[in-house]
């Protein structure tokens, strides 16, 4: 790398020196003067974020290859992967590793499985020094190993659509759900052919968190990040043909409710008034809202006082 997030991906790390000693330095193939990351402290972390979810078969460590600077290296530390920089898998735990030699690198082998967008290296204690620092840290991906989607989700119309890119030699894929992030997810679709799904089994206003694994015939994949998407309680109606109207009510107040109706809506409401004035019927009559369905409902209706109506206004027109 020639910079935190040059060519490609995103270096960082818990503390930087100075500027010789960024994150990136510890990503940028070099060991040598001004070419490792150093910590300010005797402790912390060092990761990098792919620009997709990667599985992590090996990982090496390269010391800063300066002389007597080996109590800089570290010697108690996890080595973790996320989807959401906030919740971290352990895999590979190493403690008291001390027989560092300059110009050497450590390789640690995972049994890793799972695809994560970011892997770190969290170091909690080194081997003695007031600092804290890697020449290089590498990261190999399993060849044989089947890569994880990257997914998307969105709510179109209270339903979670998701969306991710094609895997070479993909068989089927799984959707997976939670209403917690970071699972556990249960399965939610099985063998699905392409690459996006519609979930229709969801509630409004509620946060729903979505993974999908590939599979080939070589096995399947971790899986991909963690997507997520609320269902709103906004539905665009469908337009009705027909004839319609603009109902305007103005109240004894000065208030002046409207409502889109159809015409046989408004000749309902007008056959209640005219019945009303003739001393019989209900006290009110309910105005069905439509298209105004705010919030976690089903339907919303206005409820009209006969006696606190003070005139109403008909404009009538048609939708072909």
């Amino acid at each position: 790398m020639t910079s935190n997030t040059s060519p490609s991906g995103i270096a960082s790390a818990s503390s930087e020196y100075d500027h010789l000693s960024r994150a990136w330095t510890g990503f940028d193939s070099q060991i040598g003067n001004s070419h490792y990351w150093t910590s300010n402290t005797n402790k912390g972390w060092l990761a990098y974020e792919f620009n997709t979810p990667k599985v992590i078969a090996k990982y090496t460590i390269s010391p800063i290859g300066l002389n007597g600077y080996v109590n800089r290296l570290p010697k108690n530390w996890t080595f973790e992967g996320s989807n959401d920089d906030v919740n971290w898998s352990i895999l590979d735990q190493q403690t008291n590793v001390t027989t560092w030699l300059d110009g050497t690198k450590k390789e640690f082998t995972l049994s890793n499985t799972k695809s994560f967008l970011k892997y770190r290296i969290n170091i909690s204690t080194n081997n003695g020094g007031t600092l804290l620092s890697i020449g290089e840290l590498e990261m190999m991906v399993d060849k044989n190993a089947v890569q994880a989607p990257t997914l998307t989700a969105v709510d179109v119309n209270r339903e979670i659509v998701l969306n991710w890119n094609s895997i070479p030699n993909a068989i089927s894929y799984t959707v997976k759900k939670s209403t917690t992030t970071g699972g556990p997810y249960t399965t939610v679709a099985d063998n699905v052919y392409g690459t996006s799904f519609t979930d229709k089994a969801v509630q409004i206003n509620t946060a729903y968190y979505y993974v999908v694994s590939a599979k080939t015939v070589d096995g399947e994949s971790g899986y991909s990040n963690e997507a997520t998407a609320t269902p709103k309680g906004n539905v665009t109606p469908p337009q009705v043909e027909g004839e319609r109207a603009i109902l305007v009510i103005t109240l004894n107040t000065g208030l002046e409710k409207e409502f889109d109706l159809s015409m046989a809506e408004v000749t309902a409401f007008i056959d209640w008034y005219e019945t009303k004035a003739l001393g019989t019927g209900p006290a009110t009559f309910a105005i069905n809202k439509h298209n105004n369905n705010k919030g976690p409902f089903a339907a919303r209706k206005a409820f009209i006082v006969f006696d606190k109506v003070l005139s109403f206004e008909v404009d009538g027109y048609n939708v072909k």
